[in-house]
């Protein structure tokens, strides 16, 4: 059997595994969970992932379910020679740092945009979007320390934290005052994959942009 992805394409945890997917050139079957559809609450679904989260890897009888944790076994299983995960124990050390990082804003981010996809909320709230461009404001100061998020190459670390900047990027959010994160992002622009996760972030703007006053 083969890999397959349930996944979430406007969702920037999936749009980090389809990224690493396309740049290592892995042969996996996407499948639609859209949980604005409700489709991650299919039976089936939480029966394979009782936690209903999005995105889920199976690689036959495995099932993985959190993304940074597909992430990591994907590299390790099948792209070692990728070096997306550092190529000794501090580069990978720095290397999780940026991811654990990357877990606690997506945490701020969805307490942001969520209850506007999934309660009506008409306005994003002032106080949680001051969590998010804090938070946003650490990563222009961990360029300054390097090329890319973690080090002075392309890691994971990169193609999950930049799918969160193209959320809000695409949402229309100012980062004309980070010039450092700009200029990041336009590094990973031409790697395999990158269009793919920004058209992603498009589609979230679509879903967002029309329910706020």
């Amino acid at each position: 059997m083969g890999l397959t992805l349930y996944y979430l394409p406007e969702g920037p945890p999936s749009r980090g595994v389809l990224f690493l997917i396309r740049y290592l050139n892995l042969d996996v079957e996407l499948k639609l969970c859209r949980t604005y559809m409700e489709e991650h609450k299919d039976p089936n679904y939480m029966k394979m992932n009782p936690c209903h989260t999005v995105p889920v890897l199976v690689d036959g009888d495995l099932v993985l379910i959190d993304s940074q944790a597909i992430g990591i076994y994907l590299i390790e299983q099948y792209g070692s020679k990728s070096n997306l995960f550092g190529a000794d124990v501090k580069e990978r050390a720095l290397i999780n740092q940026r991811l654990f990082f990357n877990s606690n804003l997506f945490d701020e981010v969805k307490h942001l945009v969520a209850p506007i996809i999934y309660e009506g909320q008409k306005k994003l709230d002032d106080k949680q979007l001051a969590k998010v461009m804090e938070m946003i404001g650490f990563m222009e100061t961990f360029l300054e320390k390097s090329t890319f998020i973690a080090l002075d190459k392309v890691t994971v670390a990169d193609m999950y934290l930049v799918n969160n900047i193209l959320s809000f990027l695409h949402l229309g959010f100012d980062f004309s005052k980070f010039k450092k994160i700009l200029a990041w992002v336009d590094r990973m622009r031409p790697l395999t994959g990158f269009k793919e996760c920004d058209d992603g972030a498009i589609a979230l703007s679509k879903l967002v942009l029309p329910k706020l006053q």
